[in-house]
């Protein structure tokens, strides 16, 4: 998402603009489920409980340009950028390449 809109994703503006999105949020198991705002991370309680282990992997590879946060069992990421957002035209800015393989 990041590199598509050449924005970052930003937990402090998702935080504030996340509960204004979800009240018109037309699917049902989006709009039902809990929002859960962490210090570092805002993520969803979908209890869709799936094996996180490659998604952390990728994560700590990452290191401090992840900015979302550690993914808890049963949740999602909300990952959101705005167009209200200045563009950041360096999109290869701390990303490690990795084989799409993998």
């Amino acid at each position: 998402m990041e590199t598509s809109t050449q924005r970052l994703c930003d937990p402090k503006l998702i935080k504030e603009y996340a509960p204004i999105i979800w009240k018109s949020c037309p699917v049902p198991y989006i709009k039902n489920s809990i929002l859960k705002f962490e210090e570092e991370s805002v993520l969803i309680d979908t209890k869709y409980f799936v094996d996180h282990e490659k998604v952390m992997n990728i994560v700590s590879e990452l290191g401090d340009s992840w900015k979302l946060g550690k993914l808890l069992e049963g949740m999602e990421y909300i990952a959101i950028t705005f167009q209200f957002q200045p563009q950041d035209n360096n999109k290869s800015r701390n990303q490690k390449k990795r084989d799409p393989t993998n």
